[in-house]
Formats: structure tokens, C-alpha cells, sequence
């Protein structure tokens, strides 16, 4: 994605309408509006906040999923970011792998 962001090929904006899996964004270009710091997920505002405007981070990982970030505004003590979030699904294999690791545990 940033590759393509960066080349000119594609948007932030567009991408994250495509592929961000967070529904309360994705509609709006992944843009989260401003929040006062201490309000998202620390590694998110971390990130976000070592960013200059206009940047793009790499991957960052929350409880949340994998979020690749563009800083957009620092107003006082808010900011506003967008992103595009990505959800790690579990296999059937993963599943079982655990159910497995699990049952090792409690024998």
C-alpha cells in the first residue's frame, strides 16, 4: 500500500476505502477524526504522533490489528490520523495448533 501511495498510483484515501477492514473509516478514507491524546491504543498514538504531517508509517500492530497510519493534523493536544486496518484472520490450522498447544498445557 505505501508503495503505491507514495508512487502516485494510488491514494491514501482510496486504499483505505478498498481495503481498511475498520467500518467506522473505511467510508470516510480511513480518516479517524482528531482525538486528545491517551484516547487510542498506545503503539497507535505512539506512531502516530512521531509522525510529521503528511507522513505514512510503517505497520504498526495493536489489539486491534495491523494499521499502516497518515498523520493529517496536530491541533494542541489532539490529533488527526487516518488508517487503513488490517485483521489477521485465525486458519483452521491455527485453531488447531492452539487447541493443541492448550491441551498439552493442561495434561
Amino acid at each position: 500500500f505505501k508503495q503505491d501511495i507514495l508512487s502516485g498510483k494510488s491514494t491514501f484515501a482510496e486504499l483505505a476505502t478498498k481495503y481498511s477492514e475498520d467500518p467506522g473509516s473505511a467510508a470516510q478514507g480511513g480518516d479517524l477524526g482528531f482525538f486528545r491524546r491517551g484516547e487510542l491504543a498506545p503503539e497507535y498514538e505512539a506512531t502516530s504522533l512521531g509522525l510529521r504531517p503528511g507522513e505514512i508509517s510503517d505497520p504498526v500492530e495493536t489489539q486491534f490489528g495491523f494499521h499502516m497510519i497518515q498523520l493529517l493534523e496536530i491541533k494542541g493536544n489532539t490529533y488527526n490520523t487516518r488508517h487503513i486496518l488490517r485483521i489477521p484472520k485465525a486458519t483452521e490450522e491455527d485453531i488447531l495448533k492452539a487447541e493443541r498447544y492448550l491441551d498439552s498445557l493442561k495434561k
